[in-house]
């Protein structure tokens, strides 16, 4: 025998109660795994210096000489420390530099377009990242044969119509990092030249 409460029967309650509950519980479930995916998510730091190990010498090798010795030349080269902060991998990351403004106009270079700049120490462009660990990105170098321009290490060595070998000059460079599965970051970066080729600093904006 089922009772009734006006026109409603008192198991349509029951089962219209039920229906919600599961609804509720269902979009429950969901926002603590959007909260849990939120908590875990990788995110990108960024360390910078004007000294080791942000700042190193090498000699860049040119070629062989005739004899079968190394062609090296001194050169010097500008890094950022990109550092995981979060709680997972991050994913397929590159940085791209995506603009240089010269700050004696504050004009773009119009002969420069944006390069996926080069990860230190591996040929794998993009990079996985693990959570708390981090990894070197080559900004800029200088040369000692070649102390008025900076050279811009990209991926693509000789990439069409983009002037990887700019004038030596103040200038602010923007820096792009993308991940797979990381919030994009970008910032600006100061270029101050000195008379040596090793006489280059970088510093935020």
């Amino acid at each position: 025998m089922t009772s009734r409460f006006g026109d409603v029967f008192i198991t349509d309650w029951m089962t219209a109660i039920g229906t919600v509950a599961t609804v509720v519980v269902a979009l429950f479930v969901a926002f603590l795994s959007s909260i849990r995916r939120w908590y875990n998510r990788p995110r990108f730091g960024i360390e910078l210096g004007n000294e080791e190990p942000f700042a190193r010498r090498s000699n860049l090798l040119l070629g062989k000489n005739e004899d079968g010795s190394s062609r090296t030349i001194p050169s010097y080269w500008i890094r950022l420390r990109i550092r995981n902060e979060g709680r997972s991998v991050a994913r397929s990351c590159e940085g791209k530099l995506v603009r240089i403004t010269r700050l004696i106009d504050m004009r773009d270079r119009t002969d420069f377009d944006p390069v996926v700049l080069h990860w230190v120490g591996s040929t794998s462009n993009p990079r996985d990242i693990n959570r708390l660990e981090y990894e070197y990105l080559d900004v800029v170098y200088t040369r000692a044969d070649c102390a008025d321009r900076i050279f811009i290490p990209a991926e693509e060595q000789d990439p069409r119509g983009i002037n990887l070998a700019p004038p030596r000059e103040d200038c602010i460079l923007h820096i792009a990092l993308y991940g797979a599965n990381v919030e994009p970051m970008e910032k600006e970066f100061r270029l101050k030249n000195g008379t040596q080729y090793d006489q280059i600093q970088i510093e935020l904006v």
